[in-house]
């Protein structure tokens, strides 16, 4: 009787502790994803803060398109669609913008002469491409080649402005959605959201 009471407290202790492992490795695995969504998210957000709602060559910028569809005007920026994107369904609202030229390297933005900033002619863009392991990868490109990778190993990009977002988001501001997922050892997939806003400089004035 004793060694069958000692068996089920031992079973019982067991499985507390394997209980509890699990959910610390649960906790460790959708901190880290949150953690690598925030750095790529403030990356972004950090860039996005010297663009601007401008109109420079008879054409007006930030531009966003879904899946890898861009217009014909901005056709160096297509791309093939990322994955889960199947359906219709958009995993990906990439971002088309231009930066405020920074001649010197000084982090100071240009002015002109009429106290305006000086649009730099170079076309930014943050992409969602497809990967061979069925995820997708965050690219800065410029003018529509790679320039940095910022993220792999995620599921959805959508950059958002006041009309995608159903007038959600501010006038002349952004909103970014980086959703990312992960399997523990367990093969338990965890999937974290991460969001930001950033609001654009105008072309008159800052």
């Amino acid at each position: 009787m004793a060694l069958t009471l000692l068996m089920v407290t031992l079973g019982a202790t067991t499985q507390v502790f394997q209980s509890a492992s699990s959910a610390i490795e649960a906790q460790d695995v959708r901190a880290q994803t949150v953690e690598k969504l925030n750095r790529a998210m403030r990356t972004m957000l950090q860039d996005l803060k010297f663009s601007g709602n401008v109109n420079v060559g008879s054409r007006n910028f930030p531009v966003l398109f879904d899946n890898g569809n861009a217009d014909a005007a901005f056709s160096i920026h297509s791309h093939a669609p990322p994955n889960n994107s199947a359906g219709g369904t958009v995993a990906e609202r990439a971002a088309i913008f231009l930066l405020i030229e920074d001649g010197n390297n000084d982090g100071t933005p240009d002015i002109g002469s009429d106290g305006n900033p000086i649009w730099s002619s170079d076309e930014l863009s943050y992409v969602l491409l497809p990967q061979q392991d069925g995820r997708n990868r965050i690219e800065r490109r410029i003018n529509g080649v790679f320039d940095d990778l910022i993220l792999s190993n995620v599921d959805t990009m959508l950059i958002d402005d006041r009309t995608t977002s159903g007038f959600a988001v501010p006038f002349g501001s952004l909103r970014i959605t980086l959703t990312a997922s992960t399997l523990d050892s367990d093969g338990r997939r965890f999937t974290e959201t991460v969001a930001g806003l950033v609001s654009l400089r105008n072309s008159t004035g800052f």
